[in-house]
């Protein structure tokens, strides 16, 4: 009965904040971001202590910090190309900086150690910021040059949305994604629990089956469909859903399978306990890490190729 009570007092706390945090956006909804990634990474580093490892936790987690202020700051400061400049300095000021407490430390197994460090930190942070950058989508806009936005907006056709939506449809955009993550988690979960009969990656994960995995595809389709001819009605929905909702749906379910494997190789259940009944913030993200990334990824292909 706690655990209930605790898992509904965190949802009902929880959910209604991002939701607000994800709609106002700036700083705050960064703040947020940069929080939660930063835990998500600590955790990361806890598992790895799990196998034996000592990663350099706290300069990670750190460097993380700084990181994704500094690209939300020149983010909106439309100053993108500047920030690649401070983050080539920053990650190989890093680089360096870790080497040099290898060095120092008494830790052994510095490739091991050094390794488990970088690796928090490009799939926790890097990954993280892909949010941030959807997020303040139309800065990122606002870096390219003007006549090359009008060149692009002339020869798109009537579906290319992306440079017709100004920081409140991204708001919206970001929350239609969450929704359709969360709705391909639940069709994939009792689709698969009671029909599921074909196991889909058995040493990852020996619960999870095909016909969830399709189930959260169609579930992430229609979540993302509906909550954005709601939110974001002067969009074409259904001309671009069934795309959208398959990258949700695949992207959110490997990242999930990511989280998963990292979990078994070091033989826990959650990740952390930061969220009482609900495990830890890398187990309620994990999909939500490859989920943007794969948008983005997406969005760029679409307005440069």
């Amino acid at each position: 009965m706690k655990d209930l009570q605790s898992r509904l007092l965190i949802a009902g706390i929880g959910i209604p904040l991002l939701i607000l945090l994800i709609i106002t956006g700036g700083m705050w909804f960064t703040g947020i971001i940069v929080i939660i990634s930063a835990v998500s990474l600590w955790e990361f580093y806890s598992l790895c202590r799990h196998k034996g490892m000592e990663p350099f936790a706290g300069l990670g987690v750190i460097t993380g910090i700084i990181f994704q202020l500094a690209f939300w700051y020149f983010l909106s400061s439309n100053a993108l190309f500047e920030f690649l400049l401070v983050a080539l300095i920053l990650i190989i000021s890093y680089i360096i900086l870790l080497l040099t407490f290898q060095i120092l430390s008494k830790r052994h197994g510095p490739i091991t150690l050094l390794g488990a460090t970088l690796l928090g930190n490009f799939y926790i942070t890097g990954l993280f910021s892909c949010l941030i950058a959807i997020r303040n989508f139309d800065s990122i806009l606002n870096t390219i040059d003007r006549q090359a936005a009008s060149f692009l907006i002339l020869h798109m056709n009537r579906t290319d949305y992306i440079l017709m939506m100004n920081s409140n449809h991204w708001g919206y955009f970001v929350l239609c994604v969450f929704i359709a993550v969360w709705l391909c988690d639940t069709a994939a979960y009792f689709i698969g629990k009671n029909f599921g009969k074909h196991k889909l990656a058995p040493r990852i994960s020996p619960k999870k089956t095909i016909e969830g995995f399709i189930a959260g595809i169609a579930g992430s389709i229609i979540g993302f469909a509906v909550s954005a001819w709601i939110t974001i009605p002067f969009i074409h929905v259904f001309e671009y859903s069934i795309l959208i909702g398959i990258i949700i749906g695949l992207a959110g379910q490997v990242g999930d399978l990511a989280e998963s494997q990292f979990k078994r190789d070091a033989q826990v259940k959650d990740s952390g306990r930061t969220l009482l009944g609900h495990g830890g913030f890398l187990d309620r993200f994990d999909s939500i890490l490859f989920v943007f990334p794969a948008i983005l990824i997406y969005f760029m292909l679409k307005l440069f190729l």
